[in-house]
């Protein structure tokens, strides 16, 4: 024999790593036979410790008609203010529509504060009128 080229060694192989899968398979396969046992299990302890919970630790919600129907009157002035600005825009526009002006897109962002006010959104609001009233002023220089 040749010296060179020597005999190969048998790998060997690492079992515990074939042991790890063929235990995952059979967890698995457990699993997917006992599901409805542990489905039972599972829902009989939660419901448990939702019995043997204090009633003092349930959250408290706020009572969602009080707050719908009772705005704060710091709302109603911005929503009054907010309103009398809109009454402006709606004057300038009405000016540049006789000019021959296209206001479509004023027009439509208009609509757009009208239905953020309805949603109480008046900061929202009023950065938009805001951004508003810059694109007019400069519509006006022109």
């Amino acid at each position: 024999t040749l010296t060179c080229n020597p005999p190969k060694k048998p790998e060997k192989r690492n079992y515990l790593i074939y042991l790890l899968i063929i235990l995952i398979i059979i967890a698995g396969i457990l699993s997917y036979l006992y599901r409805d046992k542990i489905k039972d299990f599972l829902h009989k302890t939660l419901t448990e410790k939702m019995k043997k919970r204090k009633p003092e630790e349930k959250p408290e919600f706020p009572k969602t008609e009080e707050t719908l129907t009772k705005p704060e009157e710091t709302e109603l002035e911005e929503k009054e203010k907010i309103d009398d600005k809109i009454r402006e825009i709606e004057d300038k526009i009405s000016e540049m529509k006789k000019m021959g002006i296209d206001t479509t897109t004023f027009e439509r962002e208009l609509n757009i504060v009208k239905e953020d006010l309805n949603f109480g959104l008046f900061f929202l609001a009023e950065y938009r009128i805001y951004r508003i009233l810059k694109r007019l002023k400069e519509y006006q220089k022109l």
